[in-house]
């Protein structure tokens, strides 16, 4: 049986994979931040998935050192998405892809059964776009069965697609049907919402993607800049979730404006 190692302290997903990929792959974890390039090497793992962007050590020497002990796995790479990260993975002839934090389960798993080359029918399809966005809002601390979050399910394809829109007057009117039967209501939830999110977040997701004051706290972002930053995101990260056709506005919501 095939093995696959996660070498990844930051995130608790190798009970999932196991009983996802029970029967075809052993999933093993290394627990602590020594002699990673030796536990690589001795246990010879299939596949590899790891932080390359942790603070407890530096996973491209890591990795290096551990392929010249011998090992040979096909790498899942784990960072921060951006383009310097991007470059460097493509300098690795064993990384075969990457993900971004937050990492997403379900996309691990995907990538991970398509790598395997396992039967279509066993293969996890990614995530819709619509599970894509419920995976943001959850892993910020937004609580999607919320009004607030429910609305910010439907806001924020709608402003990937139609960034030219103002949001009052053309996006949270697009809301009305999840959270309330005016505007100012819409506004409202999510603002509750997002308020949720930013008191009891205890991950280090929020200081990555918005700004701090000059005292090192964070700054909460209002509605439109929250809504902005996470449209922006979801059109940067489409290889991450199953195209899925332009969102529409409503037929109607030009004449509840005009009204």
């Amino acid at each position: 049986m095939k093995t696959l190692l996660i070498v990844d302290f930051q995130e608790k997903y190798a009970e999932s994979l196991q009983a996802l990929l029970e029967g075809h792959c052993q999933v093993r974890q290394c627990l602590n931040s020594e002699n990673i390039p030796e536990t690589i090497a001795n246990l010879r793992p299939d596949y590899l998935i790891m932080d390359f962007c942790a603070p407890d050590f530096e996973g491209f020497t890591l990795l290096r050192t551990a392929l010249a002990m011998g090992a040979n796995p096909s790498v899942i790479a784990i960072g921060d998405g951006s383009l310097f990260f991007g470059t460097m993975c493509s300098k690795v002839r064993n990384i075969c892809t990457t993900v971004s934090r937050p990492v997403n389960t379900g996309i691990v798993a995907n990538r991970l059964t398509c790598m395997m080359e396992l039967p279509a029918e066993l293969i996890v399809p990614l995530p819709t776009r619509e599970e894509f966005v419920e995976f943001m809002l959850q892993a910020l601390g937004i609580p999607t069965d919320w009004a607030g979050g429910k609305s910010l399910m439907t806001i924020i394809p709608l402003a990937a697609d139609h960034p030219e829109m103002k949001m009052m007057k053309f996006l949270y009117p697009a809301a009305l049907k999840d959270s309330g039967d005016s505007v100012e209501n819409v506004e409202r939830n999510i603002r509750k919402a997002i308020d949720q999110g930013y008191h009891n977040d205890r991950s280090l997701i929020w200081p990555k993607y918005f700004p701090t004051n000059k005292d090192g706290t964070l700054r909460k972002p209002s509605n439109t800049v929250f809504i902005k930053l996470l449209a922006d995101i979801l059109n940067q990260h489409k290889a991450h979730f199953r195209e899925a056709t332009p969102a529409k506005l409503p037929e109607n919501i030009f004449k509840k404006v005009e009204k």
